[in-house]
Formats: structure tokens, sequence, C-alpha cells
């Protein structure tokens, strides 16, 4: 096992594996040198066999959960969702912890569950309250919720959490704004610019609020800014004149 990790760390990988291969052979049984061989092959995309290595691990230990939450990343890159949640699943009934419940989370999300995804979210800050993604993701969903007070929250807590974070005041704007309080979605922009100066959705954010202010010339100012920054940033054009 040492010198495959030592083939392993020098990226001498087909070494590895037929060291790693060679400890499978005399212990049939050794969940280290499975595991091992599955990252080595996952790294060279030969996914199948890395499926088979974690799917050994979990026949041999049901309780291993990085076995199943390794497979699940791989089963979620072949497009196969329902799968890598399942793994997710048998990884909480293990052992619920909040990494876990984030990666479900994210599964969900992707899968437009946004329900679903909102309550694993929670679990994860119940589990882990100062858990600052997950604020924010949860913010979001809320958001597309149009759950804007509670997005404002969320938005609210990542920045008490980190009061540098320019993506939670520009998201917090956005609420604001979508709730028609202006001024209060100008501060957030405006700090959002001051964290961030090339932030181009915060110009655009801004900019949105002066055009509701009916400041044409600031509004159309940051909008300029933002294709300045982002030419490919297609909401910026929408009502700039």
């Amino acid at each position: 096992m040492s010198r495959a990790r030592i083939y392993g760390n020098q990226s001498q990988l087909d070494l590895a594996i037929a060291d790693y291969t060679r400890v499978i052979d005399l212990d049939p049984n050794n969940i280290d040198a499975y595991f091992w061989r599955g990252s080595i092959y996952s790294n060279q995309n030969r996914l199948d066999l890395a499926i088979a290595d974690y799917t050994k691990i979990i026949d041999l230990d049901p309780t291993h959960v990085m076995a199943y939450i390794t497979r699940s990343f791989i089963y979620n890159s072949q497009g196969q969702p329902d799968l890598a949640i399942a793994d997710y699943t048998a990884a909480i009934d293990v052992n619920p912890t909040d990494y876990a419940y984030w990666g479900r989370a994210q599964l969900y999300r992707e899968q437009g569950q946004l329900d679903l995804a909102i309550a694993d979210y929670t679990q994860a800050i119940a589990l882990y309250p100062m858990y600052e993604s997950a604020y924010f993701e949860r913010g979001l969903l809320y958001r597309e919720q149009r759950q804007h007070d509670l997005a404002i929250a969320n938005f609210s807590k990542v920045i008490e959490l980190n009061s540098t974070d320019a993506y939670a005041y520009n998201a917090r704007g956005f609420s604001y704004y979508d709730q028609g309080q202006y001024e209060q979605s100008l501060a957030d922009q405006n700090k959002a610019i001051e964290l961030n100066p090339t932030f181009a959705d915060a110009y655009y954010g801004r900019g949105l609020v002066y055009r509701e202010q009916g400041q044409t010339e600031l509004a159309c100012a940051d909008l300029a800014t933002v294709i300045e920054l982002d030419p490919n940033f297609d909401p910026s054009y929408y009502g700039r004149g």
C-alpha cells in the first residue's frame, strides 16, 4: 500500500493501480485499496471502473459514507441524478452531516426540486449554523419562489456572518428591488460595488434602480459599465435607453 501511494503522489498512476490491484488480490476485503484505486480510476476518467470499486466498498461496508458520496459525484457527472441523489440519501442515513445535506440540496436544485433543496439547506444550517453558502443558496431559491422576505433574511444572515461578501449585498439588493424598496436596493448595490468594483451584476442592479428613480443618465452610465465589464451580459441591454 505504501508504495502504491508513493506512485500515486508521483503521478505514476498505472503503477499505483497495479500495486493496489496486487493488494486486493492478496486481501479482497481491503477497503482502502479499493478506495484509492477508485480515486485514481476517477481521476483518469475511467468512471465505470471507479464505480465498481466504490460499489465493492459499499458491499463490504454499507456504512462507508465517503464511498457513497464519491460514487454520487460520478453518477451525477454521468447524467444519472437519481442515482446520485440516492447515494447522498444513503450517506445521510448513515451519518447526517451538513456536508451531505448540502450536496443533496445542490442535486435537488439542479433537478428543479426547490422545496426539497430548501429543506436540505435548512438541515445543513441546523447542523452548522455558520454555513454561509447554505444561507446564500437558500436565499436564492426563496427569491426564485418570490418569497422575498425570506430571501432578504437569508442574505442578511450571510452579511452578518461575512460583512465583505459582495455577492450577498448584490443578491439582497435585487430582492429589495423586487419589492420596490429602491433606497435599500441602491444602498446594497453601492456596497457590492465598493467591495468589488468590477462586479457587473452590481452595476446592473444599481442601473435598474436608477432607471426606476428616473435618473436616466446614471442608469445609462451603469448599464454601459456592465457592457464594458462583460460584453456578453445580455440582461444589461434590456431597456438600456
